[in-house]
């Protein structure tokens, strides 16, 4: 069970423009959702993320932010999360001063899987009216479903049309809204869209317009729902003539009854597959913390032969050595025998075990004179 951890906000005056700012260290894969948005998610090799997405999702009363670490493979940074917000009463740049809430994680303290949700209230933040009418739903039936598809096929055959009157239509709501939400005004929205549209060369779904194949993820307690691709990420493409493609997040609401797009951006992505870094380092990890197979032992070698270093000198040398003992106690050929019977029996040995056995009845016969 997740517990809710009350978030200190602290802010001066009245703001009016709120701001994200994410740091995943390498070696973290996870992401951050605020009121069911995702603002950041990491595969793994480190993200930084500076957004003013919470601006068009913001609600007066209890907003929620949720920490979701599954994976975590420490790399040296000295903060593995660090997430601020900020709030503003004018547009400008997010510092120290005007930072309304700060979560800092170092690497001791980040134990994976971790799932943390904090809240925190705010009031007169710049809601938004069109969601503030959708209808909260829990799930969406078949005929919502219907519903949806009927919208997102409008859109594409707009856009492969280069219909530009029916796709303003299509998200003219959408444009008002969140020009409302961020104190502008004046169409600046469209007039972006009006400028771009005309270098839209291609348009097209995730999966090749299989329908069955879009995801429905709901945020904001069910009064937006955005159109997701199989892997979790924007559902509709498009194409430019300047050769790059461009995902467009769509979400739709239902107000008085009827689906509408919502908005155009935001999303609601899930946690990343572990990226090609992060495998690396995985990997590495899992090396670093396997059981080092134990050194053999050496065996105990004999004391030295005095006048020697053990293990330097030649099998023949020691049994001319152990001769020459034998000698000083009988007759030279009793002695030669006595040497010839025990190269008889040490010939069985691996020649590692002989030299060790002559250097030790070497040491035995020099100790008993």
């Amino acid at each position: 069970m997740v517990s809710t951890i009350a978030l200190e906000w602290k802010q001066t005056g009245k703001p009016k423009y709120f701001t994200y700012n994410g740091h995943f260290a390498q070696g973290v894969r996870g992401r951050v959702v605020f009121n069911g948005i995702t603002l950041q998610e990491c595969g793994g090799s480190g993200s930084s993320v500076s957004s003013n997405a919470p601006q068009y999702f913001l609600k007066s009363g209890t907003n929620l932010l949720k920490l979701e670490v599954l994976e975590y493979v420490p790399s040296g940074d000295k903060e593995a999360v660090e997430i601020r917000f900020h709030a503003l009463e004018e547009p400008g740049f997010p510092d120290d001063a005007n930072r309304a809430a700060y979560i800092l994680i170092k690497p001791e303290e980040l134990k994976a899987p971790l799932y943390r949700e904090y809240s925190f209230e705010l009031k007169e933040v710049p809601e938004s009216k069109l969601l503030a009418a959708a209808e909260p739903m829990a799930a969406v039936t078949s005929a919502d479903r219907q519903a949806i598809e009927a919208i997102f096929v409008e859109l594409i055959t707009a856009l492969k049309a280069t219909d530009l009157d029916a796709f303003k239509k299509l998200i003219g709501r959408a444009f008002q809204d969140q020009e409302e939400c961020n104190y502008s005004s004046g169409g600046k929205l469209m007039a972006t869209v009006e400028r771009s549209f005309p270098d839209y060369t291609a348009a097209y779904a995730d999966a090749g317009f299989d329908l069955s194949q879009m995801r429905l993820a709901h945020a904001m307690g069910g009064r937006i729902w955005f159109l997701t691709g199989g892997k979790g990420g924007p559902f509709l493409y498009v194409d430019t003539n300047e050769g790059y493609r461009t995902g467009m997040n769509l979400g739709v609401s239902k107000v008085a009854g009827q689906w509408i797009l919502s908005r155009t951006l935001g999303g609601a992505e899930p946690v990343p597959p572990r990226d090609k870094k992060f495998e690396e380092m995985k990997k590495e990890a899992a090396a670093s913390a396997a059981p080092k197979p134990e050194t053999p032992k050496e065996a105990a070698k004999p004391a030295a032969v005095p006048g020697a270093q053990s293990g330097t000198r030649s099998e023949a040398d020691l049994y001319q050595e152990i001769e020459k003992i034998y000698s000083s106690k009988m007759d030279a050929a009793s002695a030669r025998n006595v040497v010839n019977n025990i190269r008889n029996s040490y010939n069985a040995l691996a020649p590692e075990q002989r030299r060790q056995g002559l250097e030790s009845m070497l040491i035995q016969l020099n100790s008993a004179k």
